[in-house]
């Protein structure tokens, strides 16, 4: 693809979503009334980040369409890859802070403790795990309830962030261009929480 058609892609993907947000999300959101929602303006940046992590995809894909099964094929790297950024990707954003995995049949009682966690170490794999057995030992959660937890929620999302691992680190030589992809991809996938549920709040 050109310089040209990456551009007119990145407008269209972007369009689309402010579009289907504006005309299906937002009103939802307004009715539920969340601590914020984008509005007809705000919206436009999550709508270009959201945009552009699906144009760079589209892109690769299209790169590599030929050399799929070569891409496709499983090794270490691209293993690894696909199961820290099912770790790292987080499932809702409460008070504009992305937060990832925990019980959600839990009664928190250590609400100020957690935030603290996840707003001091975020997108932090180390991070992470401290919340689930270090706060959830205080709940009562035992130890095998977060494990299981954390590879239920893991093996899906690391399943999925699979072909996505594959195409950036076999379509980008450049292992500075990996880093800001994979960036852009987890910046993408926030943005498009944001536009899906909005921003939570979180009352300590």
């Amino acid at each position: 693809m050109h310089r040209q058609a990456i551009s007119l892609l990145i407008i269209t993907s972007m369009a689309l979503i402010w579009a289907v947000f504006v005309v299906w999300r937002m009103p939802i959101l307004q009715l539920e009334r969340k601590h914020w929602i984008p509005d007809f303006i705000t919206a436009v940046p999550f709508a270009l980040c959201l945009g552009c992590g699906i144009s760079v995809l589209i892109r690769l894909f299209w790169a590599n369409r030929k050399r799929l099964k070569a891409v496709l094929r499983p090794n270490a790297g691209r293993f690894i890859s696909a199961v820290l950024m099912g770790l790292l990707t987080p499932y809702a954003v409460v008070n504009g802070v992305p937060i990832f995995w925990f019980p959600l049949n839990s009664v928190f009682r250590h609400e100020a403790l957690i935030f603290l966690a996840h707003t001091t170490a975020p997108w932090i794999v180390g991070g992470q795990i401290y919340v689930i057995f270090g706060n959830y030992a205080g709940l009562g959660v035992q130890a095998a309830e977060g494990i299981n937890g954390l590879a239920l929620l893991t093996v899906p999302y690391a399943l999925g962030w699979y072909p996505i691992c594959a195409i950036i680190i076999s379509g980008v030589r450049s292992k500075l261009m990996r880093v800001a992809i994979f960036n852009l991809m987890f910046w993408a996938a926030v943005s498009g929480l944001v536009l899906w549920g909005g921003v939570s709040r979180l009352s300590l």
